[in-house]
């Protein structure tokens, strides 16, 4: 993940973004120029555009950790992206709900949205675990460290996330409905029969 922050470094913003999504903005500055750092430029092509990281980084040719961004229209520009890379840990509580936490810290203090601040977040919300009942914290045996969590003052552990990638299905000519509905849970339905596709460019059908 990539550190995205406001307009200013020194008020409340800074998180955690998937730099493969638009998520945010170009802040264009050289980090050895301090009068760039001071004041980033923004060349956005219309009102309210977001971008990937790998676009500002493009359209800019540097990207830094920049302390402001220069004020003109800066109610349109929200979050900017920066070089920085962050992680993205989850908070569990005793009864195996989590909360999603940034650990990013790129100002000259901690500005990180208390809803998904270490310390202060309560968004818990349900998730299933390989096995029911068990997860980090969930017994004496399965504690905080025992699966290379950091224990937390509320009885919570605080651990690091990973993001893996693999098909369900390496084959799919011989799969039935029945494996299909068990396993995915994310869709949506196809296209009526008949439905003749069309081309808007840029190979988007």
């Amino acid at each position: 993940a990539k550190s995205i922050q406001g307009r200013d470094n020194r008020k409340q913003g800074q998180m955690c973004a998937n730099p493969d999504l638009p998520h945010a903005r170009e802040a264009c500055c050289r980090g050895e120029r301090y009068r760039e750092v001071r004041s980033a430029s923004t060349s956005y092509l219309y009102d309210g555009e977001r971008m990937t990281f790998s676009t500002a980084a493009e359209r800019c040719g540097s990207l830094c950790m920049f302390e402001n961004v220069n004020n003109e229209n800066w109610w349109k520009k929200g979050y900017h992206w920066t070089p920085k890379d962050c992680s993205i840990l989850v908070k569990i509580n005793s009864e195996g709900y989590i909360a999603i936490v940034h650990d990013t810290d790129i100002a000259y203090i901690n500005t990180i949205p208390y809803h998904v601040q270490e310390e202060s977040t309560l968004n818990w919300f349900r998730v299933f675990w390989d096995v029911d009942g068990v997860y980090p914290g969930s017994s004496d045996s399965n504690n905080c460290a025992a699966n290379n969590c950091k224990a937390m003052n509320d009885g919570s552990c605080l651990c690091k996330t990973s993001v893996t990638e693999s098909p369900v299905f390496s084959d799919t000519s011989a799969i039935s409905v029945t494996e299909v509905l068990s396993q995915l849970f994310i869709g949506a339905s196809g296209p009526p029969p008949g439905s003749v596709g069309t081309d808007i460019g840029n190979g988007v059908i």
